[in-house]
């Protein structure tokens, strides 16, 4: 078997999701089980957390300041918006 069916079409769709476990991991020492649980601490919707997470959304405006939603979701966290988008991840 060749991972192939008989119309030969692949039998798997392989996906590897990136993520920022410094963003992840911060929430888990404080106690955040989920982005849902830190949107309501921080006042920042449920999904944009999620897209900041999955490097959808950049943390910096076109003027290189932080947002206001990475600010909020920074002082929910007790860190500063550096610890959670180190300088590499600004690249990205």
């Amino acid at each position: 078997m060749n991972g192939r069916n008989e119309m030969n079409i692949p039998e798997y769709n392989v996906q590897v999701r990136v993520k920022n476990n410094y963003f992840l991991r911060r929430m888990a020492e404080k106690g955040f089980a989920s982005n849902a649980a830190l949107s309501r601490a921080c006042d920042v919707d449920v999904h944009r957390i999620g897209r900041y997470i999955n490097f959808k959304d950049a943390p910096l405006t076109l003027n290189n300041e932080w947002r206001k939603d990475i600010l909020q979701i920074s002082d929910a966290l007790n860190c500063m918006p550096s610890d959670l988008f180190p300088e590499r991840h600004l690249r990205l």
